[in-house]
């Protein structure tokens, strides 16, 4: 069904082609592919529409940002960081490209065993300039600062990531409670 669904999609894309460039053309069927969840068809058409030059600034950073979430999906992280390094130089003020750079560096980090996942901080701090209440920001943070045994500033993050969504936080709340626990029990280990 999802194909014959994208099969439809490029075909009225065909028809309507003499008014768009083929970038645009291509960024439209890659757009149908993803939502189809056909993502290596959907990364081949953004990548195309991205080495067209023909698309507008919107529209390419959007090619390029759903590349590098495609190509991380993929666990191909180089690529995926170099895509994302390119929509930063260019859009630098594309607040879910810093929160996905700094996911890649922290799980290059878990797949390389090099110590880069402190790269993460920069980029979540520049995330949180452009927007002081990005949610998501302050929930990757907490989980990056959990997992290094930073619990202060886990907790610090979590509890800011729950008031800014109180609707979505069960998992947040246990983990919050778990840290607030292991910091009560390194108070009472203390001389």
């Amino acid at each position: 069904m999802k194909k014959w669904i994208v099969f439809v999609g490029m075909f009225a894309l065909m028809i309507a082609a003499p008014c768009w460039g083929a970038g645009m053309e291509d960024f439209q069927s890659a757009e149908l592919c993803f939502d189809a969840g056909s993502h290596d068809d959907a990364l081949g058409f953004y990548q195309k529409a991205i080495s067209s030059g023909e698309l507008p600034d919107n529209e390419m950073a959007i090619a390029r940002y759903t590349s590098a979430v495609i190509l991380f999906l993929k666990l191909e992280l180089d690529q995926s960081m170099s895509e994302i390094n390119r929509l930063i130089e260019k859009a630098p003020d594309h607040i879910a490209a810093y929160g996905l750079r700094a996911t890649l560096w922290v799980e290059m980090e878990k797949a390389n065993g090099k110590d880069v996942g402190k790269n993460a901080l920069p980029d979540w701090e520049r995330a949180l300039s452009l927007d002081p209440n990005d949610a998501f920001t302050f929930n990757d943070r907490g989980r990056y600062f959990a997992e290094k045994g930073q619990l202060k500033k886990a907790i610090s993050d979590l509890e800011r990531y729950i008031d800014l969504v109180p609707a979505d936080c069960e998992g947040q709340q246990s983990l919050l409670k778990k840290l607030k626990s292991e910091l009560g029990d390194q108070k009472c280990d203390a001389p």
